[in-house]
């Protein structure tokens, strides 16, 4: 999990609820999608707290999926993320 410097603010539209295995729910606020070695990501900021959940975001023919990062490639997602919020 990355951490966001700042909470940003939202449009309805875009945001999204997360649902995780055992039930619980967050509301995050999708901050962009991004390329890695040919490979689409999307960054979502918790509203909360601010912390940032990075996953592989593949369209399909019902919209989109989102799957978890394999491990092996989270470190230069997140190297890839932090560089593309340094930038701003």
């Amino acid at each position: 999990m990355a951490r966001s410097s700042k909470k940003a603010k939202y449009d309805k539209d875009e945001i999204m609820v997360l649902e995780f295995d055992g039930g619980e729910k967050l509301e995050a606020g999708i901050m962009g999608a991004f390329d890695v070695n040919g490979t689409m990501y999307v960054a979502l900021e918790n509203l909360k707290d601010g912390d940032v959940y990075l996953y592989r975001y593949l369209e399909t023919e019902d919209g989109f999926t989102m799957e978890d990062i394999p491990d092996e490639d989270y470190d230069e997602v997140q190297k890839q993320f932090d560089a593309i919020m340094n930038a701003k």
